[in-house]
């Protein structure tokens, strides 16, 4: 097959779900046996899942730096499509032009507004019970910065802040490798939004962003490489330059030079990881790179590339200072290094957390 675009974002795409299944059959338990991280678990006790609320209320509450990790988890309750999974709108995207190239077939009529039409559907979705408790939480000072995978722009929608692109240079300029109290100096940015986010343009010439929402929603691309928007920057309203805006989410196989400003949101969100003395992360797979990478960030674990996004028993000492909590409805490959694993619904188990720290469980 000729080697063409269509062909690469496929191959990026088996990548992915080959990673996936090689460590569901490479991961095992202390008896051999292999894991299984595809089946939900929504059957934990009422009294285990309280007791495990306790721990983590007991855990924030004693924090001086929590952070938050989101994943789709948070967001399927809203009503949310999957983007990612087998059975996600990109998924099915590059399995359809796949095979319309293969067997030169033209496009499907209104395959791409449909397409479309799920993306634009997103600006009224709500945010869920799990993105209003974090935002009280935030609001509250017991956690102090999020991380998300999420490009629903729901937590911005709950009151996040997110960083401009001048900000995350700026950012950038001024945090060495080493010095993370200088975070200090970004107060007011509560999220970092490490695959981008569905409302958001930036100017490819003066780098400017601007968040669209509710006005208007960037089309998503055709390929997972490109990015235009065919927006025009208002800083740069100049005949010269115009369609010159491109989204900024990170799709299969993107790096800094498709996606800029995705370098800058990891390393804010690395920044709160090494600083952290408390993380939870709520509804993610754990398993996308280099997302995947920050619980080990974060309990100061050495990996080399090959393992990156998988831990054996012999990885599981974690500093005593250091709190991982995982809550997903699925194993993921990073339990082992966690001192509570929680499968539950995210909601069900934030109120809970909620209820154990005093907070309103009631919200609007």
């Amino acid at each position: 097959m000729e080697d063409d675009e269509a062909s690469i974002e496929y191959r990026e795409w088996q990548k992915y779900l080959q990673s996936n299944l090689r460590e569901q059959q490479q991961h095992s338990t202390t008896k051999g046996e292999a894991v299984d991280y595809l089946t939900e678990h929504d059957d934990t006790p009422h009294d285990v899942l309280l007791q495990q609320a306790t721990r983590v209320a007991e855990l924030l509450r004693g924090s001086k730096h929590a952070v938050i990790m989101t994943g789709a988890g948070v967001s399927t309750a809203s009503g949310l499509p999957d983007y990612r999974g087998p059975k996600g709108v990109w998924t099915k995207r590059v399995q359809r032009e796949l095979q319309q190239q293969q067997h030169q077939q033209q496009p499907v009529a209104g395959a791409a507004e449909a397409e479309t039409s799920i993306f634009s559907d997103i600006a009224l979705l709500e945010p869920t019970y799990s993105h209003k408790a974090i935002a009280l939480l935030l609001s509250n000072n017991i956690v102090k910065h999020v991380i998300s995978t999420n490009v629903d722009g729901l937590h911005v929608k709950s009151g996040l802040t997110r960083a401009t692109r001048n900000e995350a240079v700026t950012m950038a300029s001024i945090l060495p490798p080493s010095d993370h109290s200088s975070l200090a100096t970004q107060p007011h940015v509560t999220v970092s939004e490490l695959h981008g986010n569905m409302f958001v343009e930036e100017c490819a010439t003066c780098l400017r962003q601007y968040y669209r929402y509710p006005r208007s929603v960037p089309v998503p691309s055709n390929s997972l490489f490109e990015h235009g928007t065919k927006g025009t920057c208002e800083q740069c309203d100049k005949e010269s330059i115009k369609n010159n805006m491109r989204d900024v989410i990170v799709n299969f196989g993107n790096t800094v030079e498709q996606v800029p400003s995705m370098e800058h949101e990891y390393d804010r969100a690395w920044s709160h990881c090494k600083r952290a003395d408390v993380m939870l992360v709520l509804g993610s797979s754990l398993s996308v790179p280099n997302a995947c990478d920050l619980p080990n960030e974060f309990l100061d674990i050495e990996q080399d590339n090959e393992a990156a996004s998988s831990v054996t028993e012999q990885q599981t000492v974690s500093p005593s200072n250091k709190h991982l909590v995982i809550c997903n409805l699925q194993h993921t490959p990073k339990d082992a290094l966690a001192e509570i694993v929680v499968h539950a619904r995210c909601d069900a188990f934030m109120q809970l957390v909620m209820q154990q720290l005093g907070l309103p469980t009631a919200l609007p």
